[in-house]
């Protein structure tokens, strides 16, 4: 089912689109240093440090500032903590204008893409278990990320799928009957990220 730039761009507030639109292009952005480092360890682990440091970003972000008293100290070998705000491979840029979402979406996705192709290229001597902890790290990041688009995606192409169903019986809705209700079994189907 093809859905069309307009629908895609009502589904999601304003803002919530702006923001969104904004973090993708952070990603995006951050992500294009990290592909030019030719040895694997030192682009796995960079890859790592940066998927670590957007979603500290983000929770940043999205919760509001309240002073924990009773957080846990920093200890000297505790480089999971960030707290002077400076990030190591994460490019926090302010844009003065307006992003385009669709584009800014597609480019990240083509990013992800190189990405996973560099993970998979080359890597062959490396498969010591602390590499491949570290790329299944990697790789559960970025799944939340596409995760999220999917599901988005899944709703908007089953409404649209209703739409049609509707239009094709028009019993449904133009008598007091209720319209095709479809069961989707989501255990059947193939998410875009099994693919």
């Amino acid at each position: 089912m093809t859905v069309a730039k307009y629908t895609l761009g009502c589904t999601i507030t304003n803002r919530l689109l702006t923001f969104r639109t904004l973090k993708f292009f952070t990603l995006g952005v951050s992500l294009g240093p990290i592909l030019d480092v030719t040895n694997q360890v030192d682009y796995v682990k960079a890859l790592h440090l940066l998927l670590h440091e957007f979603e500290c970003h983000n929770n940043e972000n999205q919760k509001p500032k309240m002073k924990n008293i009773f957080r846990k100290t920093k200890s000297k070998d505790d480089h999971s903590y960030i707290d002077d705000g400076e990030y190591t491979h994460l490019i926090t840029p302010n844009v003065p204008f307006e992003l385009d979402y669709i584009q800014t979406f597609f480019t990240l996705f083509d990013l992800l893409a190189e990405a996973y192709h560099k993970l998979l290229v080359g890597t062959e001597s490396l498969c010591t278990q602390s590499f491949c902890e570290q790329v299944l790290k990697c790789d559960s990041k970025l799944k939340k990320i596409v995760s999220m688009i999917t599901k988005e995606l899944d709703a908007l192409a089953r409404n649209a799928i209703k739409e049609e169903l509707k239009l094709i019986d028009p019993l449904s809705s133009s008598s007091k009957m209720s319209p095709i209700d479809i069961d989707w079994d989501s255990s059947n189907r193939i998410s875009p990220v099994d693919i």
